[in-house]
């Protein structure tokens, strides 16, 4: 009779776990190694904030965060 329970309880926890695994939701895909989601960050001449690439500004060989800081006094530029 003991041997039985066992095998018995053993099995309904095997169905148990099958079943709450089958019910969870899967997680998205992984990335493959070598794509990554970074972007080049870059560093207001003016201010000195840094900012991704493709939403500042530039102008001539200066990033800036900002159109102000862009077209203001160039004698204010951070050191």
């Amino acid at each position: 009779m003991g041997l039985k329970l066992i095998i018995f309880l053993g099995l309904a926890w095997a169905v148990y776990a099958f079943v709450r695994r089958a019910r969870r939701p899967r997680s998205a895909p992984r990335r493959q190694a070598g794509k990554s989601a970074s972007v080049d960050m870059v560093r207001c001449d003016r201010c000195g904030t840094h900012l991704p690439k493709p939403e500042a500004l530039r102008k001539d060989d200066r990033w800036y965060c900002c159109p102000e800081h862009r077209d203001g006094d160039a004698t204010t530029r951070r050191k």
